[in-house]
């Protein structure tokens, strides 16, 4: 018996098989380690007092909840919120913890934060947080709800 395949079946099968090997479908581990590489990114223009980085890492509809404050919403009004100013400076921050699912992730845990104020260091202040990660049609992920407030010193748990 002579079996005779239709040409797009086959012509699909030729394209699978021509297909880089090195290629594979992102997996969620993936996503955890672009997101804490993207985290790690935050930490680090906060502490150079980046506020443009800082935004750019939000959806354009990101909003933000800060501790004791209305909500913010916005990249323009994310940047100017995160907009130190002159004379105060971050020194250490630091997120902990990450959750994929589809085109969304929830970060959430304890953050650490120390800096300066007119040259006088303060900190470390402790805290909790929880951010809603939103996968962009450009496959890029960005912040799209942050929320935070403090909580009392580790060893005080």
């Amino acid at each position: 018996m002579k079996v005779s395949w239709p040409l797009p079946l086959v012509l699909c099968l030729i394209g699978l098989a021509c297909q880089s090997q090195t290629e594979r479908p992102e997996t969620v581990g993936d996503h955890i380690d672009t997101l804490a590489g993207l985290a790690r990114q935050f930490s680090q223009a906060y502490i150079e007092g980046d506020a443009r980085s800082m935004a750019a890492l939000y959806t354009d509809a990101a909003v933000l909840f800060p501790n004791n404050a209305e909500y913010i919403r916005g990249k323009e009004a994310i940047e100017r919120y995160w907009t130190l100013p002159e004379g105060r400076r971050i020194t250490h921050h630091k997120l902990i913890s990450i959750e994929v699912s589809g085109a969304m992730a929830s970060d959430f845990g304890h953050y650490e934060i120390s800096g300066e104020n007119g040259g006088v260091a303060w900190g470390p202040s402790y805290g909790k947080y929880v951010v809603v990660w939103k996968q962009g049609k450009d496959g890029r992920w960005r912040m799209h709800l942050d929320m935070w407030n403090s909580r009392p010193q580790p060893d005080a748990l």
